[in-house]
């Protein structure tokens, strides 16, 4: 586990006090693989929106992922890509994972579950978090799972290119979401 020292003072521009992760490039910029792992209390950001390949991405290929926690975490900045992917490939699967109080700004998708034909994303569940700000073509992309419970989550970016809240593949479960776009175009 990572756990750093808060996630700053401010949640709606890059902090400059707690513990910040910085992507300077364009690789990924977390990428877990094992159980039981996590991050707590900082934030991940795309300085500058750099074309970073993505702000925390857990994949599972060829084997299992399970129990990750991530609580009080900020990811900022990925106009580019994603801040948060839950991949399963090759036979592999995710699941039993918790996500506390995940605070997403400025992303192309603020939170990917991703999963090929031989894989599985099941039962991880997201609590009391907000997806905000702008460059989003989604704040939630479904492309696959089954039994992904969201509780309490606020996704209200100004806009988004192609949905707010799309499930193409899959079933979410949802509960008090909110779901608001000030300036979202009528024909999306």
């Amino acid at each position: 586990n990572l756990i750093g020292e808060g996630k700053g003072a401010t949640s709606t521009s890059t902090p400059f006090n707690g513990t910040v992760i910085k992507n300077i490039g364009t690789k990924l910029t977390i990428k877990i693989t094992g159980h039981n792992a996590g991050l707590q209390d900082l934030t991940i950001y795309d300085t500058d929106n750099a074309g970073a390949a993505g702000g925390v991405k857990i994949i599972a290929n060829n084997s299992d992922v399970e129990s990750i926690i991530l609580r009080s975490v900020l990811i900022f900045g990925f106009t580019d890509s994603f801040a948060l992917k839950l991949k399963a490939k090759n036979g592999g699967g995710i699941s039993y994972c918790s996500f506390y109080d995940l605070r997403i700004r400025h992303a192309k998708i603020g939170i990917h579950i991703d999963e090929d034909e031989s894989s599985y994303v099941n039962s991880n569940s997201f609590y009391h978090g907000a997806i905000s700000g702008g460059g989003f073509n989604y704040c939630f992309l479904a492309e696959g799972g089954n039994n992904n419970v969201i509780n309490a989550m606020i996704m209200e970016p100004y806009t988004s290119n192609k949905g707010h809240f799309v499930v193409k593949k899959g079933e979410v479960i949802g509960n008090d979401i909110r779901i608001e776009g000030a300036q979202q175009l009528s024909n999306i």
